[in-house]
């Protein structure tokens, strides 16, 4: 089976009411359903004070 490039995979998100819905899309980046957003995980580096 043969890559396709124009898909990709993500999780999207949406909340409805106050509760989060999370699924998995695998498609073309403007095939994205209306009303999902991308869902994104804030990434924390390594925990650091300041320099001395």
């Amino acid at each position: 089976m043969k890559r396709n490039p124009k898909m990709f995979r993500c999780r999207l998100v949406r909340f409805i009411d106050g509760a989060q819905q999370v699924i998995t899309y695998v498609g073309p980046y403007d095939g994205i359903p209306k009303g999902w957003s991308m869902f994104a995980r804030r990434v924390v580096g390594p925990s650091g004070g300041m320099a001395a």
